[in-house]
């Protein structure tokens, strides 16, 4: 099950919303920021990032100015920052490590766009694997959310560790990990057939989930289970095609017609 990333409308509806807080609680202060070179400010304001956008300079010349942004005191150009290392793609990498840090905030709206921003750069960001592991069990779910897209979006090397949360038992980081699974899909599919055999069912039960929400990915390798000695693993194995429904009907029918 893949999901859509659209890391600039997330961050724009974030930003937007830092500004109607700032507004109503200090009209004064989202407008704070001085009209100046970027060159002279010891922190930029969120105007001059902008004016910087439209300057035409390079990535390589943009990112040192915006990641010096992300330690700004004021929410909204820590959030402009993120907004434009997202728009910059690939050439946003030297950024990680700035938005791993932006990851653990203070403020939710930052902590929510630096989690979209480094889904934005894929498997690039394997590094932040660790920290977004942390933050599926986050209060807020568009934290949440971004972390786990975050997740998919590293693909294989996200595997081993979303598999350790499953262990873990119920919870809301365990149902986020799930679906994340589901959504890195093929790569995870060893490592969650694996986890249908344990005798944990705060184990195998997750993974089941996981497998069911793939869709047909993993039809043929039930069908192995469900045709083996393991009477369990047979059972497991039903539930979970049951769980996939209706994509999983032309595997079995072909497997039908083998017998």
């Amino acid at each position: 099950m893949k999901r859509s990333l659209n890391v600039l409308q997330t961050i724009v509806i974030c930003t937007g919303m830092a500004l109607l807080y700032l507004m109503a609680v200090d009209p004064g202060r989202a407008g704070a920021g001085k009209s100046v070179a970027f060159s002279s400010e010891a922190t930029p304001s969120a105007e001059s990032i902008k004016k910087l956008k439209q300057s035409g300079l390079s990535a390589k010349e943009l990112l040192p100015e915006l990641i010096k942004s992300l330690d700004s005191p004021n929410e909204v150009v820590r959030l402009t920052a993120i907004e434009t290392i997202s728009e910059l793609g690939s050439e946003g990498v030297p950024a990680i490590p700035s938005l791993i840090k932006a990851i653990q905030d203070k403020d939710m709206l930052v902590r929510a766009a630096a989690t979209f921003a480094l889904a934005g750069l894929g498997p690039q960001a394997s590094s932040a694997i660790p920290q977004l592991v942390k933050l599926l069990g986050d209060p807020n779910r568009n934290i949440r959310e971004g972390a786990s897209l975050a997740l998919e979006k590293t693909g294989p090397e996200a595997v081993n560790p979303l598999i350790s949360v499953l262990r873990k038992g119920g919870g809301v980081e365990v149902e986020m990990a799930t679906q994340t699974l589901s959504g890195i899909g093929k790569p995870a599919l060893t490592a969650l057939l694996s986890e249908l055999c344990s005798k944990d069912e705060r184990s195998w039960k997750p993974a089941s989930s996981a497998l069911a929400q793939m869709g047909a990915i993993p039809v043929d390798s039930l069908i192995e289970y469900l045709t083996g000695i393991d009477v369990v693993l047979a059972q497991r194995a039903q539930e979970t095609l049951i769980a996939i429904g209706s994509s999983a009907v032309p595997e079995l029918t072909r497997a039908l017609r083998k017998k």
